[in-house]
């Protein structure tokens, strides 16, 4: 992981962690929900972070974003639907992973190479080498009786739509 994106998660760990210790020490419900790769469609007018890779990959670019071996990945309506529901479920309290899919690096070429077959999907350049990432448990969520929507297919199917509605492909 390069010295941005590791600075990233500790920070943001670190954010968390101050925010949960303040919240308990003042009788507060914080909730924080932890997002993966968000894919979908978008609304803003640039390309969102987390979808950067994606039009490189497509198109046979290299890409300074790298993905580990295995990568979760969540639609962005079930990103919003998840903020809601735990909104609204009044036990809800401290940290939830949101994460509706976890697919190894190989499988997710496969896969966009075989669901996208107009595209030279590039398999090289995305992966950190020899970086094993820990697996995204979403129980605590769906344990609350959330469900996701969406899977792999649509994620990337309506993200390819949104890439070619902005112009971006």
């Amino acid at each position: 992981m390069n010295i941005v994106g590791a600075s990233y998660c500790v920070s943001k760990t670190a954010t968390e962690g101050a925010a949960l210790e303040f919240a308990e020490s003042n009788s507060l419900d914080v909730v924080i929900v932890i997002l993966p790769w968000i894919h979908g469609p978008f609304v803003c007018p640039g390309c969102p972070g987390s979808m950067k890779p994606l039009p490189d990959m497509i198109l046979g670019n290299e890409n300074q974003m790298k993905y580990t071996e295995t990568i979760p990945f969540v639609h962005t309506d079930d990103v919003a639907s998840a903020h809601i529901f735990l909104f609204e479920y009044p036990e809800a309290k401290g940290r939830y992973i949101c994460s509706a899919v976890e697919i190894t690096f190989d499988k997710l070429i496969e896969f966009l190479s075989q669901h996208f077959p107009q595209f030279q999907i590039l398999n090289k350049g995305f992966l950190i080498d020899a970086v094993k990432s820990k697996s995204l448990s979403s129980k605590k969520l769906l344990d609350t009786g959330f469900r996701y929507k969406y899977g792999l297919e649509e994620m990337f199917d309506e993200a390819i739509e949104c890439y070619k509605e902005k112009g971006f492909l």
